[in-house]
């Protein structure tokens, strides 16, 4: 038999006991759909969704797929009044939303919906509906015109009904009075026998025996209602035929405005769904390694106690009683990774939790033992860890690590599998009864060890956790519990004998303080590192005051030579009056070096963009500072601040003189307004991304068009942190529609 396991893995939702959780979530939505996942950038979304929480989003009415509607204009084809009708019910939820957001322009989601500019021809088209979906009175005077004639037409059916109804001749062969619609026709219902009393056509016998007549008199009038309907179907298919030529022309527009429906449909439901179970929202962190959970709850179940708990490490190990938690704390775990992902709302308290991002998040959690397929348990292990040995940055979850093989061999080869996975950068959690495997993971600084709790009083799990021990499995109390009976635990605990069951405290005790050690040890060592930091620090700054003292010796030293040496020549010349000048004048020299004085600085008023002298360099005020600092702008566009002290005036050449001639740098010939990376590496569209905005600089440009393409959204990435970064970038943004869109951006220079 082939060893070929065929079966496809359970969605992780599903691993992770979130179907009826996210079922319950998709209700929410406009359209139906079978993904949850946001195309949009994350941090624009949970943008959008804090700032339209208050305000709230309008609940759009319920909407068709649409991929059959862009397949027919693709194909030239005639779309249904019911499928045009379906554009209207977006356009028209766009328009509302633009309504309720007009004053709002401060916000990033109302710059997203001014980008939306429908075309005039849409707004006529919204305008030929009602909220039912058809045809406005007023739109098409031949339709107008036909509907009249149909219901005057009806009415008079209606009336031979009313009026045979009441015929004291056809009292005795009438089940009711009523009028009753059959195939599209008012009629009467009848008893046998009726034919002396009236004429007509017998439409259909009902469950009892009875007929449903169509009068003779009201006949003719139901053929004219069927003429007359037949002429509007026609007209409202020419009608639909004008508007699908008039749609074809706007294929592009329709494509993109239910690409933004569906975002729009999904802000809203994520929204209503928040505030009709009081849930929260978390934004993932690309940057924290750490996850920390603060009163978080799982969807599963009724009467949750909150989760506390913070995981800051690679690895976590939970061990422990059965039946206390371990796998309920694991699908926990990765479910606020997998909600925070999606961001999807959840119980917790947002606030004071983190979660990272995780790329793929992956649940080795059932049997996956497959008869059908010769597949045992340890065997689909095995195969499910082969299949991510590669894999890196990902969020790995592994329930009962130890299941279906020997306990000893499994530890050694969890081992070695584990660490592997570490190297790469991933994040495990995993549950285990292995005290071998916990106590060889225990060696390793990036694994947590997370003991279930058992109360030996009451004799049952608390379902808390205590960190830094490994955790007893409590097997034959667990069992005692559940109905086992006494005598065979007993002759259980023989078979295991006291020498075990010993040694397996000495092993968690051990773990524990092994543990504790390493942490004292730790704490001792970063005190050890603070202080030889600080021991260098003050050596540092010892040395740095020998040498200001030292300078400042030999600068009074200095000026006090200088000071004898003007005596001593007016001594030798005689002459009092200028001995007295220069004895003052020494005396000026040595106050300026007075020890418990700071020497003066010549700081000089400027205003705002007037060009200075910085260090030999032009440069350019740029802000005024206190405390006479400005801040400063170089000709290459660098910034800083400095002090008042150290920027000098720039004269200004006197009038009438030679003016040198004006040097000017010429214009690059191959300067462009437009530049295109689509299919560019990273580094090679970065190097041609600054050599285009220096072109563009130097060609005087105010405004150039960067296309990076929409993608996988790496290179818009690398653009994006490129142009905020650029001292000569003033601001970008996406294009509109008919430039690229997202995939390309306007920069002002």
């Amino acid at each position: 038999m082939m060893n070929n396991n065929n079966t496809p893995p359970k969605p992780l939702e599903e691993s992770l006991d979130l179907k009826e959780f996210i079922a319950l979530f998709k209700t929410f939505f406009a359209k139906e759909r079978d993904t949850i996942a946001l195309e949009n950038d994350l941090k624009q979304t949970f943008t959008y969704l804090n700032e339209v929480d208050a305000i709230g989003l309008p609940t759009p009415k319920s909407v068709k797929e649409s991929d059959l509607i862009i397949i027919k204009l693709t194909k030239l084809g005639t779309l249904h009044l019911d499928e045009i009708f379906e554009i209207v019910k977006r356009l028209h939820y766009i328009v509302v939303l633009q309504n309720a957001f007009k004053t709002f322009t401060h916000l990033k989601f109302h710059e997203r919906l001014n980008a939306i500019v429908l075309p005039p021809f849409f707004n006529d088209l919204i305008a030929l509906f009602d909220d039912e979906g058809k045809i406005k009175q007023g739109a098409n005077a031949t339709l107008d015109a036909l509907n009249e004639s149909l219901n005057r037409l009806k009415k008079e059916s209606v009336k031979i009904i009313h009026h045979y109804a009441r015929s004291k001749e056809l009292a005795p062969y009438l089940v009711d009075t009523q009028s009753h619609l059959k195939h599209g026709y008012e009629c009467l219902l009848l008893k046998s026998g009726f034919s002396g009393a009236i004429k007509g056509v017998v439409l259909e016998r009902s469950a009892n025996g009875y007929f449903y007549l169509l009068p003779e008199s009201a006949q003719k009038i139901a053929q004219k209602i069927a003429q007359i309907g037949n002429e509007i179907d026609c007209c409202i298919v020419e009608m639909c035929q004008t508007l699908s030529h008039s749609l074809q022309k706007h294929l592009l527009f329709l494509k993109f405005l239910f690409k933004e429906f569906d975002f729009l449909d999904s802000l809203q439901a994520r929204l209503n769904f928040a505030k009709a179970y009081n849930l929260e929202f978390v934004m993932p962190s690309f940057t924290q390694k750490k996850m920390i959970l603060e009163n978080f709850s799982h969807p599963i179940l009724k009467e949750p106690k909150p989760l506390n708990l913070k995981f800051e490490k690679s690895m976590l190990a939970v061990t422990g009683v059965n039946a206390g938690g371990k796998t309920m704390l694991l699908k926990s775990l990765l479910s606020a990774a997998f909600l925070s992902k999606h961001l999807i709302p959840m119980k917790i308290n947002a606030h004071h939790s983190i979660i990272p991002y995780f790329k793929e998040i992956h649940a080795i959690i059932n049997d996956p033992q497959n008869s059908a397929n010769n597949i045992s348990t340890f065997a689909g292990r095995m195969k499910q860890f082969s299949a991510l040995l590669s894999k890196e940055n990902m969020l790995l979850g592994v329930d009962e690590i130890e299941l279906g093989t020997d306990a000893d061999e499994a530890s050694s080869l969890y081992k070695t599998l584990l660490e592997k996975l570490l190297k790469q950068n991933n994040q495990i959690i995993i549950t285990t009864h292995h005290k071998r495997l916990s106590v060889l993971m225990a060696e390793n600084k990036e694994v947590e060890l997370l003991a279930a709790l058992y109360d030996e009083e009451k004799e049952r799990p608390t379902y808390t956790f205590l960190k830094g021990v490994i955790g007893k499995s409590y097997a034959f109390e667990t069992a005692l519990r559940y109905g086992v009976p006494h005598f065979l635990i007993e002759k259980a605990k023989t078979f295991y004998g006291e020498d075990k069951e010993k040694l397996n405290v000495l092993i968690e005790n051990s773990s524990a303080l092994e543990r504790e050690l390493k942490q004292k040890n730790e704490h001792l060592e970063n005190a050890l590192k603070e202080q030889e930091y600080l021991k260098n620090a003050w050596l540092l700054e010892m040395e740095k005051q020998k040498e200001i003292f030292h300078n400042k010796k030999l600068e009074l030293e200095k000026s006090y030579q200088q000071a004898l040496n003007i005596l001593k020549s007016e001594v030798a010349s005689k002459d009092t009056s200028s001995m007295h000048k220069e004895i003052h004048k020494a005396s000026e020299i040595l106050s300026k070096h007075k020890t418990n004085q700071e020497i003066p600085q010549i700081i000089t008023n400027f205003q705002a963009n007037e060009k200075a002298r910085y260090k030999n360099e032009s440069v350019l005020i740029v802000q005024i500072l206190d405390k006479g600092y400005y801040w400063i702008e170089t000709e290459l566009g660098m910034r800083l601040k400095a002090h008042g002290s150290l920027l000098k005036k720039i004269q200004k050449p006197p009038k009438n003189k030679f003016k040198p001639p004006k040097t000017t740098i010429p214009k690059p010939k191959e300067a462009s307004l437009r530049l295109d990376l689509r299919g560019q590496r990273s580094e090679e569209a970065l190097d041609l991304l600054d050599a285009f905005l220096n072109d563009a600089l130097l060609g005087g440009f105010e405004e150039v068009l960067i296309c990076h393409g929409k993608g996988s959204g790496i290179l818009e990435k690398f653009v994006k942190e490129f142009l905020k970064n650029h001292p000569k970038v003033v601001s970008f943004s996406d294009a509109p529609i008919n430039l690229g869109g997202s995939g390309v951006k306007i920069v002002k220079l």
